[in-house]
């Protein structure tokens, strides 16, 4: 990557790449619930043991 970009160009990609992680905390802390009651748990109960199978 630095050999084709060179020092400057070849940190960018890193340097975008620590920007959008930076917004992580907030996307966790926005959007957290729903992603924990998700739809794909939501249909069972909510809960690994809430659908009966092996994990209850």
């Amino acid at each position: 990557m630095y050999a084709k970009l060179g020092l400057g160009w070849g940190n960018s990609p890193l340097g975008f790449l620590a920007l959008v992680m930076c917004a992580l905390p907030w996307v966790f802390w926005r959007f957290g619930e729903r992603v924990r009651m998700g739809v794909w748990r939501g249909r069972v109960g909510g809960c690994w043991g809430d659908a009966g199978g092996e994990w209850g």
